[in-house]
């Protein structure tokens, strides 16, 4: 059952909200005392500094809701956290001053929500005061960052995944009025971040051979940027793909384990292509735009071991590598 989160009046203006989420169990820090209970898993905490005679007005954040430009992506509002890490180089970094070594023992918790069942790794998103919780399985909440109301949510129909970790979505993004989604069934989703209401769906991979998004997508030039994962046993090559912002058409594709007559092919020696496996690119990319590079991680060929593998002292590329692709074509730069 899931109840309504609990209030402190006097909060903060969504700008001075230090927001945390406990994944998994842990204890936090007694320095900060009565923010969460020890071991809580899928909580989200969000604390304030307690101002006396501060005024949360009850209008909608939905209702002053501003599209999010390719600007604001490049360079973000210093209250906002619009993508996985914030910024598009990954840094993790907020500008955020109002909180520091002064006042942080001043910090309460202004309430707390409880998220989905299931493994939660998600990034909270927030702009024009809404927070928005991609959570395991691909369901998705809306909240006022005020009081923890929820706006709206999104629940997605959950397969029968093979793979076991399909459900550990990581990430969204925004642009625009919209916020996208990778699936545990292999889809790529633009959900309207006003109201949940997909924008459109669109099948990229097979979560039947057990392909699904771990890490979710970035927006790069107006593109849907997201790497596949689940190349584990039945499938044998993941990739990294691009697709229209507008429509979630498929712009390009580049694989991360090479075929006949491609770079690196020969680095996997005599093993049989459909042998080939691994190489999931299960992280959300990064990008460089005075390089106009995108910069994605590719995860460990299956079996692990190459002895198990057979390929000797082959690099197995690009497994286990860090590839920079051209942001139009997705060429591959270098690695």
């Amino acid at each position: 059952m899931r109840r309504r989160p609990r209030s402190v009046p006097g909060m903060l203006a969504p700008s001075s909200l230090l927001a945390t989420v406990s994944g998994w169990p842990r204890r936090l820090s007694r320095s900060v005392p009565g923010v969460l209970a020890a071991g809580v898993p899928g909580v989200l905490g969000v604390l304030g500094v307690l101002s006396a005679g501060a005024v949360v007005s009850a209008q909608s954040p939905i209702d002053d809701y501003t599209p999010v430009t390719g600007q604001m992506l490049v360079d973000p509002p210093a209250s906002d956290w619009l993508m996985w890490r914030r910024t598009q180089n990954h840094w993790g970094h907020s500008p955020l001053d109002q909180i520091d070594t002064t006042n942080v023992g001043s910090l309460r918790l202004a309430w707390a929500w409880t998220m989905a069942e299931g493994i939660q790794e998600t990034t909270p998103l927030v702009h024009d005061g809404v927070m928005f919780l991609v959570q395991a399985c691909d369901y998705v909440e809306a909240l006022d960052v005020r009081d923890g109301t929820r706006l709206w949510e999104y629940r997605r129909a959950r397969v029968e995944h093979g793979a076991r970790l399909s459900c550990a979505t990581r990430n969204g993004a925004l642009y625009e009025d919209r916020l996208f989604i990778g699936t545990h069934d292999a889809h790529l989703v633009a959900l309207d971040a006003r109201t949940g209401e997909v924008v459109w769906d669109q099948p990229v991979g097979n979560w039947v051979v057990g392909q699904h998004y771990s890490g979710g997508p970035q927006i790069i030039k107006g593109r849907v940027v997201a790497g596949m994962s689940g190349c584990y046993h039945l499938n044998t090559r993941c990739w990294i793909s691009a697709h229209d912002a507008e429509t979630g058409r498929e712009v390009w594709r580049t694989y991360t384990i090479p075929r006949p007559g491609e770079l690196g092919y020969d680095t996997w020696g005599d093993i049989p292509d459909e042998m080939r496996r691994g190489g999931s690119s299960w992280n959300a990319p990064s990008y460089d735009p005075e390089l106009n590079l995108i910069y994605a991680g590719v995860g460990v060929p299956i079996p692990w071991g190459s002895v198990q593998r057979g390929t000797g002292d082959g690099d197995v590329l690009f497994t286990n590598s860090t590839l920079a692709l051209d942001a139009d074509t997705g060429e591959i730069v270098w690695y």
